[in-house]
């Protein structure tokens, strides 16, 4: 009765599209990686190091056992793996994300459409697999359920965003995050790398080697080549990462690499780059070149993605420079058309780092939204507002991280208590249906956090949004939902990550914990 219980009420996280469970059971052992592509070719060896990354997943106790016998029960692990696309030219906007498994009596049937969905088959297979008994009576058996599950993400940017210049975090914390995602279903890591306090990429070449003076010290920057390996990292575990560069403004630190690349005028100020001065395009097109990368090892290709920021845009400091002041009279320009000015100027660098003029996507937080140009390629990041109607209308897509901040909830609850606040958020409420199709998805913002709380923080509420993203379920029952956090939780202590359970009194199986770290 106690194994049957176990097999009939297992639920994955985030919702799969179509789930059917029946009660057919059997031993879960080891199996070695068996994945082909359509045409019989073997898949690519990043694919099986992912698997292997989430075999800690799949048992995180002891390693399972070889034969049930003892308990009368078939050992049926059998896997198969078929992935659709050989292609890994990955472009968020048309990423096919989708997958079925089938268990039955023949074993394990995964077919993925493309390689990160076969990075989200695992992660609802991870699930499919439970302790057979509890912890005090054998660790090292498992139980796997006859089922069948057809599933894909109802939103396709589903991002976690970090800040690495106001809060600095070493590559370790953020392969952690990477983790975590790949745990949670989250497909985009969005890096903060400038604001007034400092600039956190350390340059090789100049002249952009000289924006160095900003950061906090070498020692507190990621340099170009670890970039590349966290992206590269990333793609393993079915994750895009981009960086956002926050300009014209939040970049009072770029004033210590020289002072005239910003608008001189009182410090308590907003500060704001300074447009007329032509030395600042050229800084900005020899970083965007090392920073706007998109060709990776394995022949992988990304389509890439830039953030240029704008949250608190204000131009009043243009008004007290004389320089500044000048040209605009000369070309006879308002503030708001030196913007626009300036953001067309830095959309063509933009364009012209590669052949095709219509490659990068670049991201605006929604301030800037009047002042940027609508194509195709444009996205407007509603961070602190929520998503405008006005803004729909000219035809952009958008992503929304408003009520999704990381640190407190919009109830004012903080940490684990906040999470079904989070669960609540309707990105779609109140939007006409004619303009869901440019609502893209969202995500969690985590600005704040030191490398040994950050994964905490973010994780303890990344499963409301997960479930929003992945599933976006009508129905936001939240003690349905609670059980589907406590499985999340216990998934992403698993794989080694600090996140402690949401109820002492439903611990993850098999484990106890201190902190976060096994014992």
């Amino acid at each position: 009765m106690i194994l049957l219980l176990l097999a009939t009420d297992q639920k994955v996280f985030p919702t799969p599209k179509h789930y059917e469970l029946l009660t057919n059971i059997w031993g879960a052992s080891n199996v070695s990686f068996n994945c082909t592509f359509q045409d019989g070719s073997p898949c690519h060896k990043h694919f099986e190091k992912n698997y292997i990354f989430f075999q800690k997943a799949f048992f995180p106790r002891k390693s399972p056992l070889e034969s049930y016998v003892k308990y009368n029960l078939p050992t049926q692990w059998q896997l198969q793996i078929t992935v659709d696309s050989k292609d890994e030219n990955y472009d968020i906007l048309s990423l096919n994300e989708s997958y079925s498994i089938v268990i039955d009596y023949y074993g394990v049937v995964i077919n993925a459409s493309t390689g990160m969905a076969l990075s989200r088959a695992f992660q609802s297979l991870s699930q499919m697999i439970v302790p057979l008994a509890s912890f005090e009576h054998d660790t090292a058996a498992y139980i796997i359920s006859k089922c069948n599950i057809s599933d894909s993400p109802s939103f396709k940017w589903r991002e976690i965003a970090i800040d690495i210049s106001q809060n600095y975090l070493n590559q370790s914390t953020i392969l952690q995050i990477i983790d975590g995602m790949a745990i949670t279903k989250f497909n985009i890591l969005h890096i903060k790398s400038s604001d007034d306090i400092s600039q956190s990429i350390f340059f090789s070449e100049s002249p952009q080697s000289n924006l160095n003076k900003a950061c906090f010290s070498e020692n507190h920057a990621l340099t170009i080549d670890q970039l590349q390996e966290i992206q590269s990292y990333a793609l393993e575990r079915g994750v895009i990462v981009y960086l956002e560069i926050d300009m014209p403004i939040n970049i009072k630190s770029w004033q210590k690499a020289d002072r005239y690349l910003l608008a001189q005028c009182d410090q308590s100020l907003p500060q704001i780059l300074n447009p007329a001065n032509p030395n600042i395009y050229k800084y900005i097109k020899a970083m965007l070149k090392d920073l706007i990368f998109n060709k990776l090892e394995n022949n992988s290709v990304i389509r890439p993605i830039i953030h240029f920021g704008g949250s608190g845009l204000s131009m009043v400091c243009w008004d007290e420079d004389s320089v500044i002041s000048s040209y605009k009279l000369k070309h006879n320009l308002t503030n708001e058309q030196l913007l626009v000015e300036f953001n067309i100027k830095v959309k063509d660098i933009v364009n012209s780092l590669y052949e095709d003029k219509n490659l990068v996507y670049t991201v605006y937080n929604e301030a800037q939204a009047p002042y940027v140009e609508k194509d195709k390629q444009t996205i407007i990041h509603f961070q602190n507002s929520n998503i405008s109607e006005e803004i729909l209308q000219t035809g952009v897509k958008v992503i929304q991280s408003f009520n999704f901040e990381a640190s407190h909830t919009p109830d004012h609850k903080y940490f684990d208590e906040g999470y079904l606040s989070f669960y609540q958020v309707d990105l779609l409420k109140d939007i006409p249906e004619q303009y869901h199709d440019q609502i893209i998805g969202g995500g969690v913002v985590a600005e704040n956090g030191a490398n040994e709380e950050i994964v905490s923080l973010i994780f303890s509420k990344a499963a409301a949004v997960a479930e929003i993203l992945w599933a976006n379920p009508s129905d936001r029952n939240s003690e349905d939902f609670e059980q589907l956090v406590v499985n999340a939780h216990c998934k992403l202590q698993s794989v080694g990550l600090k996140v402690s359970p949401t109820s002492i009194q439903r611990p993850c199986p098999g484990y106890f914990w201190k902190y976060g770290n096994k014992e």
